[in-house]
């Protein structure tokens, strides 16, 4: 999805949104790096929702026995940011148009901390 720019010309070039999601946690540099790159580029609105802690090696499992909750952070860049209490696919998935990113969004991980082998 794309929308004008938050200028308010309507002539200005169209941004696409794009989500930020890590299993890293919110305060991970490079979460931090990719986002400042992909803003300041102009061409995008970043949207982050990231877990609270470092969650490596849990990207694909799901919440389903603890409530999910999310606190507004401020990350360098984003148009909006969110901390998470859930796990790396709770973030993606709680990232629904009525809650944080426009519906049409690109999705992005930034590389791990973590060594792999």
């Amino acid at each position: 999805m794309v929308h004008e720019a938050d200028t308010g010309d309507v002539g200005a070039a169209r941004r696409a949104n794009v989500l930020v999601v890590n299993d890293d946690g919110i305060a991970a540099a490079g979460l931090v790096k990719v986002v400042e790159a992909l803003a300041s580029t102009g061409k995008f609105d970043v949207y982050v929702v990231a877990p609270d802690k470092e969650m490596s090696a849990t990207s694909h499992s799901i919440s389903i026995h603890n409530a999910v909750s999310a606190t507004p952070k401020a990350v360098p860049g984003a148009t909006r940011a969110f901390a998470s209490s859930g796990t790396p696919a709770d973030c993606t998935c709680s990232a629904s148009p009525s809650y944080t990113a426009p519906s049409g969004s690109i999705t992005s991980s930034p590389v791990s901390t973590a060594a792999i082998t």
